[in-house]
């Protein structure tokens, strides 16, 4: 009787996190008996089933906070590789893809869980879970946390180097994108310069332009206010271009013609050597630091991009900066987005290239979410 009256101990709320193949080499660390056909061979396996692989739960794991609050994670993965999600997000092609992740969330609500986070790229194929919704499921990119951790890990390279943010000049790959321009306005505030590099597509430049605007709109807001301001705003105020048009950018609406009407006021000469700049892959090699956050399924930094002594802060899943970069004299490459388990789990997942203990910083966002039970989007 008096076991009877004792309280059952309380079941952890669930969340789910969505993730998939980085290439065809981790269906073979996932699935140990694949392991003997080559990436060739894995990918024409992928290729030929993965509309018909319905997701399925990879891990679950409950997760404990130092505070005592649990969470159950659960991993439902994608049977699909990142080159897959990129060749349909080219031909603008994403019903198939975005069905898929509707069956993964789908997965996730069946298992009970409350909210799903969006890992790799089924973020960027859904734009940032908008486009696929199923409630009462909540959604998170992911993308906060993300920003906020590879901004730390940046300081934190510097810093154990003797460098000042504020001496470093920056360039962003995909600073266009969500977690790019999101990177970029921040360090704006830091950084001694920044170069914004994107794609050579219309709308990658289109979007690569909105992010120079934005961050030229905060920090003419900095400087109207008198709030405390960095180098690139000491560089902006004696800028003349700028200074003409201070007050206009701190106005700016964000409409397309608006800020190609003020970037042209501006001139081709800011635009190419202002204290923030437009850039190619080629202008990486102009700064001791790059930061990667791109939605390529291959490499795109190469030696001759990068000088000696460069620090590298990579946060794209899969990796944008080829292996031979790493040995390079004083070069520094560093996972950008990746923290560790309050207690060190080990979570298992063979489709991810992780150290035990660790995940990636929108899994530790979806968990965070779960421990403060905030189910609402994200």
């Amino acid at each position: 009787p008096s076991d009877f009256l004792q309280p059952k101990p309380r079941v952890p709320e669930r969340v789910a996190f969505l993730g998939h193949f980085i290439d065809p080499t981790f269906f073979g660390r996932h699935e140990p008996a694949l392991a003997r056909f080559s990436p060739d061979q894995l990918q024409s396996l992928i290729n030929r089933t993965w509309e018909w692989t319905d997701p399925c739960l990879f891990v679950s794991r409950d997760i404990t906070s130092t505070t005592g609050a649990k969470v159950n994670f659960n991993f439902i993965g994608l049977s699909i590789t990142s080159g897959i999600l990129v060749e349909h997000l080219r031909r603008h092609d994403l019903e198939p893809v975005r069905a898929l992740i509707r069956k993964a969330m789908e997965t996730a609500r069946d298992h009970g869980c409350r909210l799903v986070g969006f890992g790799q790229f089924t973020s960027i194929v859904t734009r940032n879970c908008l486009e696929v919704v199923l409630p009462p499921l909540a959604c998170t990119s992911g993308n906060s946390l993300t920003v906020g951790v590879a901004i730390r890990a940046l300081e934190r390279a510097a810093a154990r180097r003797g460098v000042p943010i504020c001496a470093l000049p920056v360039a962003i790959l995909g600073a266009g994108g969500n977690v790019g321009s999101t990177y970029a306005r921040l360090l704006a505030d830091q950084a001694g310069s920044l170069t914004l590099i994107g794609g050579s597509g219309r709308d990658s430049q289109k979007r690569l332009r909105r992010t120079l605007a934005l961050i030229l709109r905060d920090q003419a807001r900095n400087l109207a206010s008198g709030t405390r301001i960095g180098p690139i705003a000491e560089k902006l105020r004696e800028f003349p271009a700028f200074k003409l048009h201070q007050q206009d950018f701190s106005a700016l609406n964000m409409d397309d013609s608006s800020i190609e009407i003020l970037l042209g006021q501006l001139g081709d000469t800011f635009t190419e050597s202002g204290p923030v700049r437009l850039g190619q892959i080629s202008s990486c090699r102009t700064c001791k630091a790059i930061v990667t956050a791109t939605n390529t399924a291959e490499p795109i930094v190469f030696p001759d991009h990068v000088l000696p002594g460069t620090i590298i802060c990579d946060i794209s899943i899969p990796s944008a900066v080829s292996r031979e970069v790493a040995s390079m004299p004083g070069v520094e490459v560093f996972k950008g987005g990746v923290v560790a388990l309050p207690n060190h789990e080990l979570l298992n997942i063979g489709a991810l290239q992780l150290e035990p203990g660790l995940v990636y910083a929108c899994m530790a966002e979806t968990i965070l979410l779960g421990l403060e039970q905030h189910w609402k989007d994200f």
